[in-house]
């Protein structure tokens, strides 16, 4: 079992899981990325923060399930290549403020999606900066597509990108998703620019839970006119929570045809649009 004591600043961003006071438990290894300082080259790079690897899809690659991936204070990275996890692993932003670790997406408006998560178990993406390089990234930032598989996501923030053809989060199939604490927001320079919207679901299997909390979406100068900044239709989760979340500029909320859900917002100012279909009905 290894120890990390994630540096002072996130605890308040990651909650008490990842607190400082309380160091993470880890069954598997530990995966040290920054791109500025790391290397790919060497072996066994990326197993301490002094000799730490250079890129997410190498630590990806060099995990196995149940270990951690920690993209050190100041990782920024543009990707160049989709990455897939087919791994059950927990990928941490130890950077807090300015220093939060960034991902960014290549400008291409025909990319596929960056992230693609299919794992069977769980994976955990916690304190990261997702950006897109331009506006012209019309793929989704991460597609959950994990079928018997969950996903929580905390403490993160998606900006631009995947704009007019797609969400910057679409989960397709899953047994559990969390997003906790996390913001979405537009930063379209006009309304043909702006995303299809901040979370949706695509056609898929099956996804039974789908958990919002915390959740800040907006839709930037333009809003989300033509689209709903969060959109649960084509796959709709057998169950739906979403608490304590803020819609700012426009952005509103389409759900349909759920067995059973809850919704409260903290801060509205965007239409609330609840299509049940026929479906059992509203906590």
């Amino acid at each position: 079992m290894s120890i990390i004591h994630l540096p002072n600043g996130i605890g308040d961003t990651l909650g008490d899981v990842l607190a400082t006071t309380k160091p993470l438990e880890v069954n598997g290894n530990v995966w040290y990325c920054h791109y500025g300082t790391g290397t790919d080259a060497v072996s066994p790079a990326g197993q301490n923060r002094q000799a730490p690897l250079k890129t997410l899809g190498q630590a990806n690659t060099n995990a196995a399930n149940g270990d951690i991936i920690v993209l050190m204070d100041g990782h920024t990275e543009t990707l160049t290549s989709a990455l897939l996890f087919t791994k059950d692993l927990t990928i941490v932003g130890a950077g807090s403020s300015g220093g939060r670790p960034t991902v960014r997406f290549i400008n291409n408006s025909a990319a596929a999606s960056l992230f693609t998560v299919s794992a069977s178990g769980l994976v955990q993406f916690r304190n990261i900066w997702f950006a897109a390089q331009t506006q012209a990234c019309s793929a989704a930032k991460i597609i959950v597509n994990t079928a018997n598989g969950s996903v929580v996501i905390n403490g993160c923030y998606f900006e631009g990108g995947a704009y007019d053809a797609d969400w910057q989060l679409e989960i397709v199939n899953s047994e559990v998703v969390l997003i906790k604490n996390t913001t979405f927001i537009s930063t379209a320079t006009s309304v043909a620019t702006q995303p299809k919207g901040a979370i949706g679901t695509e056609i898929g299997t099956a996804i039974a839970v789908c958990l919002m909390d915390g959740v800040t979406v907006s839709g930037g100068t333009y809003g989300w006119s033509n689209y709903h900044a969060i959109e649960l239709v084509n796959q709709p989760p057998t169950y739906v929570a979403i608490e304590n979340c803020s819609l700012l500029l426009g952005s509103d909320v389409k759900i349909h045809s759920i067995a059973l859900g809850y919704v409260s917002f903290s801060t509205q100012t965007g239409g609330c649009r609840i299509d049940w279909d026929g479906v059992s009905g509203l906590i």
